[in-house]
């Protein structure tokens, strides 16, 4: 069983994946509540996501933003299991 850190880092992990797939939806209501989801977040805990909701989700060159949410998924990925080593 996870201890919460790695509870939240596991949570964490699988929200950002569901983030880089719903945004790269070929559909725009599919952005459109992606960014009522990240709006939505602990402003407290994430200013700047929430912040940032309505430009993270508007979606000019789909390549781009796919390639940039893998990457910045897998940098996740490897930060947390850095910091759980």
């Amino acid at each position: 069983m996870p201890d919460a850190m790695e509870a939240e880092d596991l949570n964490y992990i699988r929200h950002s994946w569901g983030s880089v797939y719903r945004i790269n939806a070929p559909f725009t209501h599919g952005r459109y509540w992606q960014a009522i989801e990240l709006a939505m977040l602990p402003a407290g805990k994430y200013p700047r996501v929430v912040e940032c909701a309505g430009p993270m989700t508007a979606c000019d060159d789909p390549e781009f933003h796919y390639s940039f949410g893998i990457e910045l998924f897998i940098a996740g990925v490897k930060a947390a299991a850095d910091r759980l080593a």
